[in-house]
């Protein structure tokens, strides 16, 4: 949302450096409107639940202090050329089609970002390794059945 995608969610993740999920529930305790709950911790705001993903296990890429981020409305985001290669990433490794889906519609929907704002640099082939060009024919082969889809990797950045 922070980035545009009008897409419904069940859940917001956060990524935090390894080792600093306790600091990170707690400074989301201090910040008030979240519910942790006691025993699982599973983590709420105003009903949505709250993800909090780690490096490497839960977050597959890597992640520090130092990692790039941009800020929208005062919240911290992920540089999006860096969600959108977690998300080529994850897309491959889901066993439910739905999740597939979901991804599908976020790598979509960050190629079109790409294009719609010119003024932020394109994403490198650095930044976004897991979008390979075999990686990028299977995606286009599988979820971009509009000729408007079909040219986002290209329109993007990606040749």
């Amino acid at each position: 949302m922070l980035l545009g995608s009008q897409r419904l969610t069940q859940d917001v993740d956060f990524v935090v450096p390894t080792g600093q999920t306790r600091a990170a529930r707690q400074e989301l305790r201090n910040a008030g409107g979240f519910v942790i709950e006691p025993g699982t911790l599973r983590t709420h705001y105003q009903g949505v639940e709250i993800e909090i993903l780690t490096p490497p296990s839960l977050f597959k890429e890597p992640y520090d202090a130092e990692t790039p981020t941009m800020e929208v409305q005062q919240v911290r985001v992920l540089k999006p050329a860096l969600i959108l290669n977690a998300k080529c990433r994850s897309i491959l490794g889901r066993a439910n089609e739905d999740k597939k889906r979901t991804d599908a519609e976020d790598i979509v929907f960050l190629l079109q970002w790409f294009v719609n704002n010119p003024y932020h640099p394109k994403p490198t082939a650095a930044e976004v390794p897991n979008a390979t060009k075999q990686f990028r024919d299977w995606f286009t082969a599988t979820y971009c059945s509009s000729a408007e889809n079909q040219a986002l990797w290209a329109q993007a950045g990606f040749e």
